[in-house]
């Protein structure tokens, strides 16, 4: 992780975004590389982060050691929001899935303008948001849309339109077997949608692949306008 300096496209990314009321002296841009992780499952947190680009995907581990994806989130999307409002413990992990820049408000500085009104506004949405989306997913996982799952994970997760990855792991996350996961794989090949191309898979179809996706994991929590 990399500390950086607050800027005006920053600045002007939080106005957009609602929070033009926010103090940026207070505000703390951090660059993440590819695998690293924001915060971990049972960690403290002290602070809000917002991310202005890149992707990071959202999953929880269970007491059995399995880990399950609950989202992939692109720029405009907030996390740490819940643990503001608890005091508690990260009740998920956060990891880069690329190059990413979050921008992050310590819970002290939101503290000072808790009874804002626009705060109170702009934090009750992103939770409402982010209810919404949980119960997409959840019925996406309870009715094992195994389709819909790696559609939309091979959509957010490919570069350049090449999706390699470690099968038994994405299995893991998404909550199916890894031959279920081949199984998918191949159809989605014999559909003509993907291609195997020695270790990877090319995406030759994307508007089929976004329509069995069904926006499954996407999320986008932030804006207001």
């Amino acid at each position: 992780m990399k500390l950086l300096k607050i800027n005006k496209d920053h600045r002007d990314f939080l106005a957009a975004n609602g929070l033009g009321f926010v103090d940026t002296e207070c505000v703390l841009p951090r660059a993440y590389e590819k695998g690293e992780y924001l915060f971990h499952q049972g960690e403290q947190l002290s602070c809000i982060y917002l991310l202005y680009s890149g992707k990071v995907s959202i999953s929880v581990t269970a007491k059995n050691g399995k880990t399950l994806l609950l989202a992939i989130c692109t720029n405009q999307t907030i996390f740490g929001e819940i643990e503001f409002f608890t005091d508690g413990l990260a009740t998920s992990s956060a990891q880069a899935m690329n190059r990413a820049l979050l921008l992050t408000i310590p819970f002290a500085q939101l503290r000072d303008v808790e009874g804002n009104e626009k705060l109170l506004y702009f934090l009750g949405l992103t939770l409402a948001k982010k209810l919404t989306r949980s119960i997409q997913n959840n019925t996406t996982n309870i009715l094992n849309l195994a389709d819909a799952k790696v559609a939309s994970y091979i959509l957010l997760s490919n570069v350049d339109g090449r999706f390699k990855a470690n099968l038994t792991k994405v299995a893991e996350l998404l909550g199916i077997s890894y031959r279920h996961l081949l199984r998918t794989l191949e159809e989605l090949c014999t559909q003509g949608i993907l291609a195997k191309d020695r270790h990877a898979f090319v995406i030759r179809d994307i508007d089929g692949l976004r329509a069995l996706a069904q926006d499954c994991f996407v999320s986008m929590d932030i804006r207001l306008n």
